[in-house]
């Protein structure tokens, strides 16, 4: 009996159970019994182990374990066996006690875990979780486990890159301290910035990728989401604390923090532009934040960032292996499960720091190895081959990142994406290329029928490839938007990394349901939840980013009535005056916004310099003024604004994107173009 194409959702199809039945059947059984071994190691240093649901005060469940119960099942046809056991390995949620009465972690709580290192007057705390909310449950639990009061006693923060699992909690952290202004908040220079690059630029585009990346839409079965492939926490909805670091690490170095001596490491350019790990001297243990995290991670994300340097990021392992190596005794990480040196095993970590700084490094020499013999950005993809030694060390597979993404990250990197070839100089648009691609076939149905042969036949790559042309040529014919979901929904069943699977599975949910992405909510990387992280000068850039650009000018051009006479003459220049709050009495800087042929260019002035304000009108504002303006929220917010020339403001504005409409843009089918 063939497919039947519909919207329902299929069982994996005797292909999907063959491949993922011929993974169980080659287990590298040395492997496997190594992963039992150090899984059973971090559990038998639980000191309180979750099993139950949390609710809030007012009985809402907060955090439904119970809804992701179906993971303790046995292996199902439609989830790669390797990343099943990744899922299950996931749920292991409590506190855990790393070093006797001195270090712990609450995990499960957040998809990243809270590190608690007993200091001598109270505690320093590393990283601090995804929100306020899921701090605050972290603390509850810590202080269950251990009947220590840590509320009102934390001597130091310690922040280690940009992501907001990372910081989400810090206000929790600081809300019952007597004086929280003095707790220092340690991050990694340049963490404005990369704070900046990771959720500002691109923050509405990366939004909706992780979507599909995170699989946030899917539901939670075996034939949808089972993981993430770093961990498998439930989430627990809350805010994300607006808290700025007040001491940057500027190079490395060792501090003593209330009696604990701490080295601090700069590895920028790794997971995110600013980070880094640490080394608590005094009890040999090594955080790594998110260089080495229980999978390979991405050095280029499927959810968009700029390309890691995975050479570099090898280098930064191999030298945290040579420095620590010997010494070290716990490592533990921004995902994933602690590991110890222990008399059975003295070298693991030393090879656990080794075998990471090889995963990385080997995929880019590799990758630039090929490209070197010819190879371009795709045939890379495909042609990469990664040792059993590296992709089947349970710590190094490819849950959360894929090695065939990192291989042409680091031809990207390297190489950028132009292959070479002339031809790829400008691509045709995809609806374009569909089009012409089917009138080339002879037709639309033929191409249908083709695909759904082959369908039978299991060649589910070629069939969501030609299936999507069809998608992009005619949005509305169901039976290709069916078939094309059905290919994707077997690649994802057969996926090793969790974020391949998320993705495959989410666009089936989105051709099978047209128009269901529109409907939704998705509040994830939200710009205004960053004003506080950043300054003035990119929040300007963040307005230049948004400003359309060739609307302006072209109108402009077009009827001289449209612009301010001083952007007709080449010249709109004003001194952006920013204030504490819009009574503007407070002034805490000047910039100059210049506009020229429809680009925002902006310096900041010297603090005691004086405006000639003949030349440059003044306009005062605070800095969420700056955003709102960027956001296309200035008429709603005027009073945050006062200048003579008001005119100025209204033309920004004109031009200002609202981007509110693009939230939930398409990524399976042909966008909205009006």
């Amino acid at each position: 009996m063939g497919n039947t194409l519909n919207f329902k959702r299929k069982e994996a199809t005797v292909f999907t159970k063959k491949f993922n039945q011929k993974i169980r059947e080659n287990f590298n059984l040395e492997y496997i019994a190594e992963e039992d071994k150090d899984v059973e190691e971090f559990r038998s240093h639980f000191i309180l182990r979750l099993e139950d649901n949390i609710s809030d005060k007012n009985g809402n469940v907060i955090w439904n374990i119970q809804a992701q119960s179906y993971i303790q099942e046995d292996y199902p046809d439609s989830v790669n066996s390797y990343l099943w056991r990744n899922a299950k390995e996931g749920m292991i949620p409590g506190v855990a006690e790393l070093i006797k009465g001195k270090v712990y972690i609450t995990t499960g709580i957040s998809v990243a875990p809270i590190g608690y290192i007993k200091s001598t007057n109270g505690w320093i705390i590393q990283d601090t979780g995804s929100s306020v909310e899921d701090a605050e449950v972290s603390l509850e639990l810590l202080e269950k486990a251990t009947g220590e009061r840590v509320r009102g006693h934390i001597k130091a923060i310690i922040i280690s890159h940009t992501h907001h699992d990372h910081f989400g909690g810090t206000e929790t952290f600081l809300k019952y301290e007597k004086e929280p202004e003095k707790i220092p908040i340690y991050a990694p220079i340049g963490y404005e910035k990369s704070m900046t690059n990771d959720n500002l630029s691109t923050g509405i585009a990366m939004a909706r990728r992780v979507q599909y990346q995170a699989g946030v839409f899917l539901p939670r079965d075996d034939k949808g989401y089972v993981s993430m492939g770093l961990s498998n926490t439930p989430y627990i909805p809350g805010r994300i604390s607006s808290v700025f670091p007040n001491e940057l690490i500027e190079q490395d170095k060792t501090l003593e923090l209330d009696g604990i001596e701490v080295d601090f490491i700069l590895t920028p350019d790794t997971e995110t532009e600013a980070h880094m790990v640490t080394y608590f001297r005094n009890y040999h243990t090594l955080y790594l934040a998110d260089d080495a995290v229980g999978t390979i991670h991405n050095t280029y994300t499927m959810r968009g960032a700029q390309v890691r340097d995975a050479n570099y990021w090898g280098e930064v392992l191999y030298k945290l292996y040579l420095d620590y190596g010997e010494e070290v005794e716990v490592i533990f990480a921004g995902h994933g499960i602690p590991l110890w040196k222990t008399e059975e095993r003295p070298d693991k970590l030393k090879r656990f720091l080794l075998d990471n700084a090889a995963a990385y490094k080997f995929t880019s020499d590799q990758a630039l190895l090929l490209a070197n013999k010819g190879y371009n950005l795709n045939e890379i993809g495909n042609a990469i081959e990664i040792p059993e030694s590296i992709s089947r060390t349970w710590y190094t597979r490819a849950h959360y990142g894929n090695y065939t993404f990192n291989a042409r990250g680091a031809y990207q990197r390297y190489l950028g994406f132009y292959d070479g070839n002339p031809v790829h100089l400008l691509p045709l648009p995809e609806k374009e290329l569909a089009e012409k691609f089917i009138e080339y076939v002879g037709s639309f149905e033929k191409v249908l029928e083709y695909a759904k042969r082959d369908y039978e036949s299991g060649e589910y790559q070629w069939v969501a490839t030609v299936t999507n042309h069809l998608v992009f040529a005619n949005p509305q014919n169901l039976e290709a938007r069916y078939l094309c979901a059905d290919a994707l929904e077997q690649l994802g069943y057969q996926a090793e990394s969790a974020l391949w699977r998320n993705a495959y599975l989410s666009a089936a949910i989105e051709l099978r349901n047209p128009g269901i992405n529109k409907k939704r909510k998705f509040n994830a990387m939200a710009n205004k939840d960053y004003i506080a992280y950043v300054s003035s000068g990119l929040l300007l850039d963040h307005l230049g980013i948004n400003f359309d650009g060739y609307r302006a000018e072209t109108e402009a051009v077009a009827d001289a009535n449209i612009a301010p006479l001083e952007y007709l003459n080449g010249n709109l220049q004003f001194a952006l005056q920013i204030y504490e709050d819009n009574s503007f009495e407070h002034k805490l800087e000047t910039h100059i916004v210049n506009i020229y042929k429809g680009t925002i260019f902006h310096w900041k002035e010297e603090e005691n310099s004086s405006i000639d304000e003949g030349k440059n009108p003044v306009v005062k504002t605070t800095r969420d003024g700056v955003y709102r303006l960027a956001a296309k929220q200035y008429q709603e917010n005027k009073e945050l604004f006062y200048s003579k020339r008001l005119d100025i403001l209204e033309w920004i504005d004109k031009y200002v994107v609202d981007f509110s409409a693009y939230t939930n843009f398409n990524l399976i089918e042909p966008i909205c173009l009006s």
